[in-house]
């Protein structure tokens, strides 16, 4: 790739660049501009390869107003040694908005360390099978040492079925013994033919999607798709659009690659001062592209030992458009990519020692924008042939793949293997923002090194364990928002907002709003803003909303057929001492914890934990405590701690919030600016016969099952299930079962059985708890000390003319949606939505609807509407 000149024209002057030369849509005079470019020898060419016409059909149809105009973006075509005179010509130009020459792009490895990625090939031939090194590769290992993918693994669809992902750098050897599985090879330019750079992606590929065959390698997501797009021959801002275009929501693109910016001193030595391509304009609007596509985009931070917090990263260079902002700067609008800086694997790995797990290796460029950290150092994959060599290079493997380059294909896996097990349970997946999102509020802290402390910023390094609970938490989309008695639901698209509510057999929309509307001060725009979870936070009788987003918090209260908010506050703000940071708070569930019949909003970051309570139209902070605080004998570490479900567990007219760790349980009580511990067990403690061991006991969900007023909880292990009812200062277990045992004709099996959401389905003031599987769906009942089954049915069974599939039916939020004091099923498939209604031994449909149907003025498709649950 050699260098480039980009031109950014003013969109007024509607220009349309043809084999015959400029024209202007708008009849604006072309004829300076031509005239420049003739004396240089030089064209213009569309940046993004298609017409300007096409590129903007394609924007309109995303319908989202945040995506740059790809239609102003143009390549020049011309000799190098006239690029930069041209660029300054050009930007004199009237119908000119930006001109600037963009240096030469590479890998983040050999070109900026000597140390990275020089590997030589070992001669020796190998043996006649290579062995397993699986067993090298840590990254794979549980958290803190790695990210835990073996956990993720053990989950349906934990390996990356399903998902698509594109890695876009300059070659790749898809004809690797160990990347025969699920390789897309190349879908747009042509690989390089340089070894470096084929060494380089074939180990990207390999940490990916490394085959599960029992020799060499096993990719993180070994059951995605992998294809590349290349740089090599086509700008990286078309290649970028390019492999966009080939994804779909929830899928993943890479970016390997960085490339020098304003702090390089000498470009040609390509020591220092490389950084992230979304500095630069056409590759920033690129990048926006996809992400408004739905796609999840993973970028190298860069190894330039560069702090992109640096004010020089503020000041544009020559030739930048008027609109450009500096991305590393969270004030600006974001690209909505998630960076990845590089982090130093456990002491000892391979037999080296590059400083303290999880600190910043110096190469690594750090500051508020990067997200996350994988390995960047000691990673075993495909490649380079330092661990395996000999004359084939489809033989070659390597221990030592380092950079930025190899901390991103793991943060990459990771979330392939999370998209995996979304895809197996609906056809919704995680958005880009609310992957960056949890990225930010989960994972393995980052430690400080000697002259690296930890506010160097790389970010948490991926832990599946905690990663995939709290995506798969349940969204608490429905509340009666309008204070009637019935529930109603809150859904979201690419296009907007709306209130959904069901009336008689159809569903219609009383509160409608696309982005870009504004509820009071606050702007909607689904693509970044989080709608959950749904509370009555001001005491009125009526749920709100709990918005959240790149710029701060608000609650948004519906208002007959418009919104309102309630409360909003920015990032930077404090309510009451919580200083508000939405990149890695994390917030909800929300429960009454005060007893005052409001809704509270527990709120929990790497500093520690916090209760958020609606004061007038600003929230304060109504309980705090940073780590390290003990709540008598639990140790508060929101590194390990996991928080919720909540309930009643001692009925007192309070929730509790239910606390877990690797040391074991807690049930947390607030008790004025305090949380006090109603009980606390460690692993090993047996509640009657359960023993609890939090490392694959999973808890929830939780709620009145017996009909005592008092909210038990639903645990399930790999042996069996239980129902844990709080007795005192400990839980007794009043059910448990081990995997066989039939309830009714319901055979469980933890392994496929899903267990949730809960409601009184039959109006007899118990919860009952609805189950589903590969076989079908059921009801299952607690009576004394055992459970039933009052309805089930097998998959293909019709409920009205509803056909079903639990291989893509969702069954999403519960609630009373037609007020008759019962429990109805949200249920949402590919081919629309119903409500399922429990009948006796079976079910009905009070209410179907096929995607296309007018929902009110809503334009129902389950493909891209989120119901939430």
């Amino acid at each position: 790739m050699a260098r480039e000149l980009i031109v950014v024209t003013r969109p007024d002057a509607e220009l349309r660049a043809r084999a015959a030369g400029l024209a202007s849509a708008a009849d604006a005079d072309i004829g300076s501009l031509s005239s420049a470019l003739a004396r240089h020898g030089a064209r213009l060419t569309p940046l993004f390869g298609l017409s300007e016409e096409r590129l903007r059909a394609g924007i309109v149809a995303l319908q989202n107003t945040e995506v740059p105009d790809l239609a102003t973006y143009y390549r020049v075509e011309a000799e190098d040694a006239v690029l930069d005179d041209l660029a300054a010509v050009l930007r004199a130009e009237d119908l000119v908005d930006g001109a600037y020459v963009k240096p030469d792009g590479a890998p983040p490895s050999t070109a900026v360390e000597p140390t990275l990625n020089t590997m030589v090939p070992r001669t020796d031939d190998p043996p006649a099978v290579t062995p397993d090194f699986s067993t090298l590769q840590g990254y794979l290992d549980p958290a803190p040492g790695g990210i835990d993918a073996r956990y993720a693994w053990t989950i349906d669809g934990g390996r990356g079925r399903g998902v698509r992902v594109v890695d876009c750098e300059w070659a790749w050897r898809f004809t690797h013994e160990d990347l025969g599985q699920g390789q897309g090879g190349v879908l747009a330019g042509t690989a390089s033919a340089d070894q470096r750079s084929i060494d380089h992606g074939t180990a990207v590929l390999g940490v990916i999607s490394g085959d599960r065959n029992g020799l060499g390698v096993t990719g993180i997501a070994s059951d995605a798709w992998v294809a590349g797009s290349s740089f090599h021959d086509q700008s990286t801002a078309k290649a970028i659009r390019a492999a966009a275009d080939k994804l779909g929501p929830g899928d993943l693109l890479l970016l390997e690659i960085h490339r020098p910016g304003p702090n390089t001193p000498d470009p040609e030595q390509g020591q220092r001062g490389y950084i992230a391509i979304e500095w630069w304009p056409d590759d920033f609007a690129a990048i926006r592209y996809a992400i408004a596509k739905g796609v999840i985009v993973v970028e190298a931070a860069g190894n330039g030992f560069q702090n992109l917090d640096d004010a020089v990263y503020d000041r544009p260079p020559a030739g930048f458009p008027s609109t450009w902002r500096n991305p590393f700067n969270a004030a600006n609008p974001s690209s909505g990519a998630i960076v990845v800086g590089a982090g130093a694997p456990p002491q000892g790995t391979h037999g080296a020692d590059w400083g303290p797990d999880r600190s910043r290796l110096d190469f690594s460029n750090y500051g508020a924008r990067v997200d996350a950290q994988g390995w960047g150092r000691e990673v075993t994959s495909t490649g380079y042939g330092d661990l395996q060599g000999g004359t084939s290079q489809d033989l070659w493997y390597t221990n030592t793949f380092a950079g930025t380059s190899s901390a991103s294909p793991i943060v990459v896996g990771a979330l392939a293997c999370l998209q995996g097990i979304f895809h197996g349970r609906g056809p919704l997946r995680l958005t880009p923002s609310r992957a960056r999102a949890l990225l930010r509020a989960t994972g393995s802290p980052q430690r400080d090194a000697p002259g690296r402390p930890a506010t160097q910023r790389i970010g948490t390094r991926p832990d599946l364990r905690e990663l995939i609970p709290a995506a798969t938490r349940p969204s608490i989309r429905v509340g009666d928002v309008d204070g009637d008695g019935r529930a109603e639901i809150v859904v979201t698209s690419p296009w907007g907002m709306g209130v959904l509510k069901q009336s008689g057999g159809s569903l219609t929309a009383p509160m409608l709003a696309p982005n870009g509307t504004r509820f009071g001060q606050w702007l909607l725009n689904t693509a970044d803003n989080r709608l959950d979870p749904l509370a009555d936070f001001d005491g009125d009788g009526r749920s709100e909303v709990v918005v959240t987003s790149p710029w701060g918090l608000g609650v948004v209260k519906v208002l007959g057929g418009t919104a309102v908010t309630s409360a909003m506050a920015g990032n930077g703000t404090r309510l009451g001492q919580w200083l508000l940071n939405t990149a890695d708070d994390e917030f909800g569930p929300a429960g009454d914890f005060d007893g005052d019949r409001r809704g509270e909003l527990l709120v929990r970051s790497p500093w520690g934990l916090g209760v958020l309570k609606q004061s007038g139209t600003s929230m304060t902070s109504s309980m705090l405590a940073p780590n390290g605080t003990r709540f008598g004998q639990w140790l508060l570490n929101t590194a390990d701690n996991h928080f919720g479900p909540v309930g009643d567990f001692d009925g007192d007219g309070r929730d509790e919030i239910l606390v877990t760790s690797p040391w074991g349980i807690g049930i947390l009580k607030q008790s004025g600016p305090s949380l006090t511990v109603s009980m606390m067990a460690p692993n090993g403690s047996r509640f009657g016969q359960w023993l609890l061991n939090t490392a694959d006991n999973r808890f929830g969900p939780v709620g009145d099952f017996d009909g005592d007023g008092h909210d038990e909880i639903l645990v399930t292990s790999p042996w069996g299930i239980g129902i844990l009812k709080l007795s005192g200062g400990t839980l007794s277990a009043p059910v448990m079962a081990p995997n066989g045992v039939r309830f009714g004709g319901w055979l469980l099996n933890t392994a496929d059985n899903e267990f949730g959401p809960v409601g009184d389905f039959d109006a007899d003031t118990r919860v009952e708890i609805l189950v589903k599987s590969p076989w079908g769906v059921g009801i299952l009942k607690q009576i004394g000390g055992a459970l039933t089954v009052p309805s089930m049915a097998p998959n293909g069974s019709r409920f009205g003319d509803w056909l079903l599939n639990t291989a893509d039916n969702h069954f999403g939020s519960v609630a009373d949606f037609d007020g008759d004091h019962r429990a109805e099923i949200l249920l949402t498939s590919p081919w629309g939505v119903g409500m399922l209604k429990q009948t006796g031994a079976t079910f009905t449909a009070s209410l179907l609807a096929p995607n296309g149907s007018h929902l009110g003025g809503w334009l129902l498709n389950t493909a891209d509407n989120e119901f939430g649950g």
